[in-house]
């Protein structure tokens, strides 16, 4: 009878680490997924930030380039940088942030005024005629 009690006192302990190390096991892995839960919950968040601040950018452009034409002044991140034959070109800069992002965009865009004497003839509408973005760096 003595010898059963020890077979079964050995084997309680056995039963006992293995336990233990399936837990440790299952513990590492939920700290494993909740980890990487934080992570995309981290990216996704500045994914965010970046769409708000490219739509704040772009906001920013479309006013600047509503105003250009309407006075004598230039409106602030717009500058002329050609005027060939009727056709002025102005560069258009704006910037938009969210929380911690920054976007900017640039834009060309172009009023065709009196172009009868020229030769050729410009084959340019008014308006937006090319853009670029980039990222701002803090």
């Amino acid at each position: 009878m003595a010898n059963l009690y020890r077979i079964t006192r050995k084997s309680s302990g056995v039963v006992l680490i293995t336990a233990l190390l399936f837990l440790l096991v299952l513990t590492l892995l939920a700290m494993s997924f909740l980890r990487t839960g934080l992570l995309e919950a981290k990216m996704s968040s500045n994914y965010q930030a970046k769409v708000f601040a490219l739509q704040n950018a772009e906001l920013n452009l479309a006013k600047s380039a509503s105003k250009i034409g309407q006075s004598s002044v230039l409106p602030k991140g717009v500058a002329v940088i050609a005027a060939p034959c009727g056709v002025t070109f102005y560069r258009i800069t704006a910037i938009g942030s969210y929380k911690k992002s920054h976007t900017a965009l640039q834009e060309i865009f172009a009023t065709v005024g009196d172009t009868s004497r020229c030769k050729p003839k410009p084959h340019i509408h008014n308006g937006r005629q090319a853009w670029r973005i980039y990222t701002l760096r803090d």
